[in-house]
C-alpha cells in the first residue's frame, strides 16, 4: 500500500509533480477500479459540493495515466470554487483498488467589508485628479456558503459619490441532478454627478449638489446551467428604470434614447462560458472561452430601445518551464445599432483596456482588443503560517510575485463620432513591465510602467490579473 500526493495553494497553479513516494511510482499504464472517495475538512461545506468538482465517481475504472490528470484537475477545480484556501488529493493503492482522500481547509465565509474607495474609470485617472469628492463609503457585507451549499448572499449600502443600494442572492444547484442553479438581485442607484459626453478621449462631469442627476432602479433573475465540469450557460432577464435630469439632456439630448429623460425597459442575456484555468485569480495553464448576447428593450415599456450588443472572448495560459510561462487574450465586442444612446456606449477604458491608456476614454459601438505577457516567476508560490492568528482560515496565507512584459493592440470603430475623440477609428497599442503581487484571499496587485503610441509613459497600478 502507498500513498500518492497532490497539493496546491489556492488561487496559485505549479506544475503537478512526480506521482511518486519514495521509490514507488504509480504505475500510468495499470486500470484501476475506485473503490471510495473520502473527504476531510469541509465542517461545513456539503459533501456534494465538492463531489461535483471531480469527475470520477465510485466503481469507475480507469488506467492510472488518466487517474493522476483527472484528480488533479479535480483539486484545481476544488479551489476554483472559491471555498477554499487549500486542497490535497491523496491516494491509497490496494492492488487494483484506489481510495482517494481529499482534503479542504475552509476559508472563512462572512465578511463585512468597509466600502472607502474612489469613483473614477480606474485607480489612475483618480491619482491623476485627486478629486476627493468622487469617494465612496459605505459597508458590503457578504455571506458565502450559506447552509454550506456554496449559497450567496449580498448586501451593499453605499453613500458618498455613488449612493447604492444593492441586494443579491445565488444558490448554484436547485435540481437534484446539480445542474440548475438561480440567482435573483435588485439594486437602486443615484448619483449628484455624471459624465455626459467624451471629448477629446475625456469623460466630461456635470455636477448638482441640490439634486440628483442619474438614478438608476433594477431588478434582474438569473437561470444558470452546469451539466458539466467546466461548462456553463446563463440567462438572465432584468427590468431597468434609467432617469435623469432635464439638465444633462441639455448638454446631451442623446445621453438616453430618443433624447428623453428616461428610459424603461427590458434586458435579455444569455452568456455562455468555458473554463479551464487551473485558477480564477492569475492562472498560468489552459483556456477561457466567452460568449455573450444582450438585447436591451422587448418594446414592453419603452419602444425607443431597442438594442443588440455581442461580445466574445477567449483566453489562453501556458507553461514553459518552471518559472515561465506565457499569457495570452482576444476579445470583440459588437453592437447591431444604427445608433446608440451615450450611456449604452462601449469603450475602452472604463476599468480595462490596452495597457498604457489609463488616462484615455476611447468610445465606440465596436471593440477589439488582444493581450499578450511573458511571465517569469520571481517568488513561486509559498505557504506561510501566521502563529499568532488562532484560526487556520486566516493563520495560513500563500505568495508570490511574477515579472513580466507584455504587448497590447486595440482598435474601436466609432460611426457616432464624439467632438475629438482621435483615438477611435485608429489603431492603438501599448507595452512595457509589470511586477505582479498574487497573496491572501486572492487578492492581486499590479504595478506596471507602460509606453502607448504617442510616447506617453507612466507607472500605473491595477488591483485585477491583467489576462
Amino acid at each position: 500500500m502507498f500513498l500518492i500526493h497532490f497539493s496546491d495553494v489556492s488561487g496559485q497553479a505549479t506544475e503537478l509533480y512526480e506521482l511518486k513516494t519514495d521509490s514507488i511510482t504509480i504505475n500510468t499504464s495499470k486500470t484501476y477500479s475506485i473503490q471510495s472517495i473520502q473527504l476531510i475538512g469541509n465542517k461545513k461545506t456539503k459533501d456534494f459540493i465538492i463531489l461535483r468538482e471531480i469527475s470520477v465517481n465510485i466503481g469507475d475504472t480507469i488506467n492510472g495515466n488518466d487517474l493522476t490528470k483527472e484528480l488533479e484537475q479535480a483539486r484545481k477545480n476544488i479551489l476554483n470554487t472559491g471555498l477554499f484556501h487549500f486542497a490535497t488529493v491523496n491516494l491509497v493503492e490496494e492492488g487494483n483498488q484506489i481510495s482517494i482522500y481529499v482534503m479542504v481547509n475552509e476559508r472563512w465565509y462572512f465578511f463585512p467589508f468597509p466600502i472607502f474607495e474612489v469613483d473614477d474609470t480606474n485607480f489612475n485617472t483618480w491619482f491623476e485628479s485627486m478629486d476627493w469628492n468622487r469617494l465612496n463609503y459605505g459597508i458590503f457585507l457578504t455571506q458565502r456558503n450559506i447552509r454550506g451549499r456554496d449559497e450567496t448572499l449580498k448586501l451593499t449600502f453605499q453613500l458618498g459619490f455613488r449612493e447604492r443600494l444593492k441586494l443579491s442572492y445565488n444558490i448554484p444547484y436547485i435540481n437534484r441532478k446539480k445542474t440548475l442553479g438561480l440567482g435573483i438581485s435588485t439594486s437602486f442607484l443615484r448619483r449628484h454627478e455624471i459624465a455626459y459626453i467624451t471629448n477629446n478621449n475625456k469623460r466630461l462631469q456635470v455636477r448638482q449638489e441640490d439634486e440628483y442627476l442619474y438614478k438608476n432602479q433594477t431588478i434582474g433573475f438569473s437561470l444558470n446551467y452546469r451539466k458539466k465540469i467546466f461548462n456553463k450557460h446563463s440567462l438572465s432577464i432584468s427590468y431597468n428604470n434609467v432617469l435623469v435630469s432635464d439638465s444633462v439632456i441639455d448638454l446631451n439630448p442623446e445621453y438616453l434614447s430618443k433624447g428623453k429623460v428616461r428610459n424603461e425597459f427590458i434586458t435579455v442575456t444569455y452568456n455562455f462560458t468555458r473554463d479551464k484555468r487551473d485558477s480564477k485569480n492569475y492562472p498560468l495553464k489552459g483556456h477561457y472561452l466567452s460568449a455573450t448576447v444582450q438585447k436591451l428593450g422587448l418594446e414592453l415599456f419603452d419602444n425607443s430601445m431597442n438594442f443588440v450588443n455581442t461580445t466574445f472572448q477567449a483566453k489562453k495560459f501556458s507553461k514553459l518551464s518552471d518559472r515561465f510561462s506565457l499569457a495570452g487574450s482576444a476579445s470583440t465586442t459588437f453592437s447591431f445599432n444604427k445608433t446608440t444612446p451615450y450611456f449604452l456606449e462601449n469603450g475602452l477604458g472604463y476599468g480595462s483596456g490596452v495597457r498604457g491608456y489609463e488616462y484615455y476614454v476611447i468610445d465606440g459601438q465596436n471593440i477589439g482588443i488582444a493581450k499578450a505577457q511573458f511571465r517569469f516567476s520571481l517568488l513561486q508560490p509559498k505557504v506561510y503560517r501566521m502563529g499568532f492568528l488562532p484560526s487556520e482560515k486566516f493563520s495560513k496565507m500563500h505568495f508570490a510575485i511574477y515579472s513580466s512584459i507584455f504587448a497590447d493592440i486595440g482598435y474601436v470603430d466609432d460611426q457616432i463620432g464624439y467632438p475629438l475623440n482621435n483615438l477611435a477609428n485608429t489603431w492603438i497599442y501599448g507595452t512595457g513591465v509589470s511586477l505582479d503581487f498574487v497573496t491572501y484571499y486572492d487578492l492581486v496587485l499590479r504595478t506596471e510602467f507602460s509606453f502607448n503610441k504617442m510616447g506617453e509613459s507612466g507607472l500605473f497600478i491595477h488591483f485585477v490579473a491583467p489576462i
